[in-house]
């Protein structure tokens, strides 16, 4: 009987231990199935945006433009003023950084959140930068690597508000006009509209630059025996201007009341309110004087502020060629024709406001009577105001 008893424990023991065994198999089955899940999960995301980091705000405006911009007020770029270190306003290019190994990998950024419309960048360095975004501007970013799909999580990022400059190899004095808030709280929308200085000797990557940005019209604002048309050959449209040229305001010069300058400024500005024509690079010798006036009505007219305006007008002093007809020993004589050429501008507009009777005559209101006693027409005025702004 004892070795009965001892037999059905034995028994009975080798049982438990091998349920046990089978029990542990399990676990342990399942734990590689867990190690292996959560291998997969590291996988994927294997590849994080490093930097900018997460609700970033990122600066397009180098040192000087920035410091430039804030608080700006009527004068501040001739403090900046140095003919011998050239151009100075050159953008500043968002630096993007990755996780990961070596692959094929592809910067995506959006301005929504769901990633629709992302505009592609080659990301197989684990940093690249990326220099053609806008000012004031929410994004969405990720990478992706193009051979397995991997696809990192989706980044949010800023940019601040302020001017944005552009770099066009071969010509100087560049930038979009837009990023400016109206008076009505609206924006005027980027990459529609660029000024510079003069696209004659553009270098091949100055060349590429209007390919990329898709640019269709440039109105060059100089008088006839200056106009090159040298990118034609890229089936860019160059509107017929009168043989004068544009007006400007600028050393007294008030070619804006010139009949033959006058119509140049109407010509250039019916331009703007055929779709069809954006986007617009437009330009004179320099870049300032009349490339300057026209930027002043056209911004002017959808609602930007005077100082906004003038601001725009004096980044040109911090360019090459918005400096090139004077010397260093001229700033402060040349600083006093210039505030009176912005000044000279804003006057005149707004006798054109005063003389409606408005109760309270503004600089937009002036600039479309202006425009109006000229030739331009109440519709292309609208045009150009839900084009550039989206006001209705």
């Amino acid at each position: 009987m004892g070795i009965r008893k001892i037999l059905c424990f034995v028994s009975c023991a080798c049982l438990l231990f091998l349920t046990a065994c089978g029990g542990g198999g399990g676990n342990l089955s399942r734990g590689e199935s867990d190690g292996n899940k959560g291998s997969e999960e590291s996988m994927k995301k294997g590849v994080t945006i490093i930097t900018p980091e997460e609700n970033a705000e990122v600066s397009l405006m180098n040192e000087l433009i920035e410091n430039v911009a804030k608080d700006y007020e009527t004068g501040k770029t001739y403090d900046y003023i140095n003919k011998s270190e050239g151009d100075r306003y050159f953008p500043e290019s968002v630096k993007f950084s990755r996780s990961g190994g070596e692959g094929d990998y592809r910067l995506l950024i959006s301005r929504n959140k769901d990633m629709t419309q992302a505009k592609e960048y080659d990301f197989s360095s684990s940093v690249t930068e990326v220099s053609d975004l806008f000012c004031g501007t929410e994004y969405y970013s990720s990478v992706v690597n193009a051979e397995s799909g991997e696809e990192s999580e989706v980044r949010r990022f800023t940019t601040k508000k302020g001017p944005r400059t552009v770099k066009i190899g071969g010509t100087s004095n560049t930038r979009d006009i837009g990023g400016y808030e109206t008076a009505d709280g609206l924006t005027v929308k980027q990459g529609l509209v660029y000024r510079g200085g003069n696209p004659d000797n553009l270098t091949d990557g100055g060349k590429e630059w209007f390919k990329k940005f898709g640019i269709k019209t440039i109105i060059d604002l100089r008088e006839e025996p200056s106009r090159k048309r040298t990118l034609k050959n890229l089936g860019i449209n160059y509107p017929e201007l009168p043989a004068k040229g544009c007006a400007c305001y600028f050393h007294g010069d008030l070619s804006i009341r010139d009949n033959e300058c006058r119509k140049g400024l109407i010509t250039a500005v019916k331009v703007f309110a055929d779709e069809k024509n954006y986007p617009i690079y437009f330009h004179c010798q320099i870049g300032r004087d009349r490339t300057g006036t026209l930027a002043y009505v056209i911004n002017g007219l959808v609602g930007v502020e005077h100082q906004d305006l003038t601001l725009d007008y004096e980044l040109s002093f911090l360019s090459e060629y918005g400096c090139l007809d004077f010397e260093q020993k001229d700033v402060e004589s040349r600083k006093q024709n210039h505030y009176a050429a912005t000044e000279g501008l804003y006057s005149n507009f707004m006798k054109y406001s005063i003389s409606k009777k408005t109760e309270e005559p503004s600089l937009k209101d002036g600039i479309e009577e202006f425009l109006l006693r000229n030739g331009v027409t109440a519709e292309e005025i609208k045009n150009i105001r839900e084009i550039l702004t989206g006001a209705k």
